[in-house]
């Protein structure tokens, strides 16, 4: 098979992988290449769970981080309610990047489908994939500006 139709091929598979196609539609993902979003597609699984559901508690430790594909959550912290987060958003990225207990409580409010990933592979998916870490900077940075006003 030449390189062209290796290629062809590749494009083909991507296309016709739904899970990467949706992988794709997240923001935090937009500088990814088809192999980086291929290696993604491998590491995360796919959840869906029922509405009134603890997500992640303040103060637990973190073990996975959530990319939500439908549905809403709602954030809180102190029992105060900060916002809700929905599809195409990522939750819980802070905790497992800082190695520190979960800054925030997050309930489903409806039925959620969502990606999850687990420590150890969150670890080496920003090791591996540089553009990733630097969207998760720029949605840290985001957050940290909404919770100021927030909490202010």
């Amino acid at each position: 098979m030449t390189s062209t139709n290796t290629e062809t091929t590749e494009a083909i598979m991507i296309k016709q992988d739904p899970k990467v196609e949706q992988l794709a539609r997240f923001a935090l993902f937009s500088a990814c290449s088809k192999k980086e979003l291929q290696r993604l597609a491998t590491i995360v699984d796919r959840v869906d769970i029922d509405a009134d559901h603890v997500l992640c508690r303040e103060g637990a430790p973190a073990r996975e981080c959530f990319f939500l594909i439908d549905g809403e959550v709602q954030v809180s912290i102190g029992g105060r309610y900060l916002g809700t987060v929905g599809a195409g958003e990522v939750l819980g990225e802070m905790a497992l990047l800082n190695r520190r207990p979960r800054v925030a409580t997050a309930v489903t409010t409806t039925r959620v489908s969502t990606y999850v990933i687990h420590t150890s592979q969150f670890r080496t998916l920003v090791e591996e994939m540089p553009g990733i870490a630097l969207s998760l900077l720029n949605t840290l940075s985001d957050r940290l500006a909404e919770l100021e006003l927030a909490t202010a």
